[in-house]
């Protein structure tokens, strides 16, 4: 699950594993962007994007946390 940054203020070890954070060189990068999607392609593989109905757009940066079982 991706959670904002400020999550790390009540981070909780015993119940939460960190996974990583969206952020330049995330090894859990599904996509880079390049030219041919956008011309702010430098932009979206810093962090996290979501396409809307007028193109991509970038997102805060969010960490990767799972449940512990």
């Amino acid at each position: 699950m991706g959670v904002p940054i400020t999550f790390i203020d009540k981070y909780s070890p015993e119940q939460f594993e960190v996974l990583g954070i969206t952020d330049r060189d995330c090894p859990m990068r599904t996509k880079t962007y390049t030219k041919d999607d956008t011309s702010s392609y430098s932009d979206l593989n810093r962090r996290a994007a979501i396409r809307t109905p007028n193109g991509y757009k970038g997102t805060y940066a969010r960490l990767l946390i799972r449940k512990k079982m």
